[in-house]
């Protein structure tokens, strides 16, 4: 096979995805469909909000209960506690 039947690559800058961007449009598209699908499995979610504290998340169980935590190397920690929600499933 020659080159010309196999040209090289240009030199391409890296497609950089904001994964945030992306989690947002599903969400406007889907609304909360599959966070309610995941609570009635009883499997948690994680969310964020404009007023929570750097380096956490929010912990939200199937029955309401909501928990701040953060992640390292060792895992998942629950550092706070916020008020119960009304269960979403």
């Amino acid at each position: 096979m020659s080159e010309q039947d196999n040209p090289a690559e240009p030199d391409m800058e890296p497609v950089r995805t904001d994964v945030w961007q992306l989690i947002s449009d599903g969400i406007e598209r889907d609304g909360d469909r599959v966070a309610r699908s995941h609570l009635a499995a009883g499997i948690p979610i994680y969310t964020s909000r404009p007023d929570t504290p750097a380096g956490v998340v929010i912990r939200e169980m199937p029955e309401g209960t909501r928990q701040l935590v953060r992640f390292d190397a060792d895992g998942e920690h629950v550092v706070g506690s916020l008020p119960a929600v009304e269960p979403r499933i």
